[in-house]
């Protein structure tokens, strides 16, 4: 899949522009994107850009190709040769992007995004312990964190869960180190408790569990149309047995992928997620209060 980016942000301000009854390309305000799986879905890419060019030249909009670039989605080896051009200038193909504040990379590990947003929870921890020295009252450094360093951590976590354990403990580790900071108030004996009864203490919970839960809330809301996304909804497969079964049987049917890659991506990781805990909440029955409330029983 190759996608229009930060290059086409100067002039994208229309709200749907050239379509292409050929491709599938879709145009929105800053960028457009079109899969590509053959040669001649670059050469339709590329008959859409030029469409874009001569719609910019009759509403006198100048473009500046510095600022123009792509990038192809792929984990293939040999992918699809492609280059592009605005006014006979080639567009410079990038590996990395950012996207409503996701750094997506161009195999998807979100590799990148994780190592920037450990980087910046990490600073605005410090600037967290440096600045709350004058509370007294642990609720007010909770507060700080939970606004400042935590939001960092859980923006978009459904798009980049990390499914290797090394990220997710170098994310838990920021957590750790507010909690230790946290329990020095506590004396002592708070040093020998191990984490998660540190988090109990304070009511908290792990990085880990809370993207589970965001992971959840967001299928929930997705399946009952508070996220009114019909694609998405296409991609989940409701269990309907012919005939009521002997045992309870799992709500949902995973999509099967070959790859550790592909069984975390977002739709079969919610998947499992809800048939884990189908005893425990029902996405069609419960009011979103208590579907959240039975998750964190």
């Amino acid at each position: 899949m190759t996608a229009g980016t930060y290059g086409l942000t100067g002039f994208f301000y229309a709200y749907s522009l050239l379509l292409s009854s050929r491709s599938r390309s879709l145009i929105k305000p800053h960028k457009f994107y079109q899969g590509n799986q053959f040669q001649h879905d670059v050469y339709l890419m590329q008959e859409d850009i030029d469409r874009l060019i001569t719609w910019c030249c009759h509403n006198k909009i100048s473009l500046n190709n510095s600022k123009c670039s792509h990038i192809k989605f792929t984990r293939k080896v040999n992918p699809v040769n492609s280059a592009y051009q605005i006014n006979g200038v080639n567009l410079c193909e990038v590996d990395v992007v950012r996207d409503l504040g996701v750094i997506l990379d161009s195999k998807l590990t979100f590799v990148p995004h994780v190592e920037n947003i450990i980087s910046r929870s990490q600073r605005m921890l410090g600037f967290v312990i440096r600045n709350g020295k004058v509370f007294k009252s642990p609720l007010t450094k909770l507060v700080l964190y939970n606004s400042l360093v935590r939001s960092i951590l859980e923006y978009c976590s459904v798009i980049w869960r990390p499914h290797y354990a090394t990220h997710s403990l170098r994310i838990e580790r920021i957590q750790k180190r507010f909690i230790r900071y946290l329990g020095y108030s506590k004396g002592r004996q708070f040093k020998y408790l191990s984490y998660h009864d540190r988090l109990g203490w304070y009511k908290m919970s792990s990085l880990e569990a809370r993207r589970k839960v965001l992971d959840l809330r967001f299928a929930y809301k997705l399946l009952n149309n508070t996220i009114d996304c019909p694609q998405l909804v296409s991609k989940f497969s409701f269990r309907v047995p012919r005939v009521p079964p002997r045992k309870p049987i799992t709500p949902l049917a995973p999509p099967l992928r070959r790859t550790v890659f592909g069984a975390n991506s977002p739709i079969p990781r919610m998947c499992k997620l809800i048939n884990e805990r189908s005893d425990l909440v029902d996405v069609h029955a419960d009011s979103i209060s208590v579907f959240v409330k039975n998750l964190n029983m």
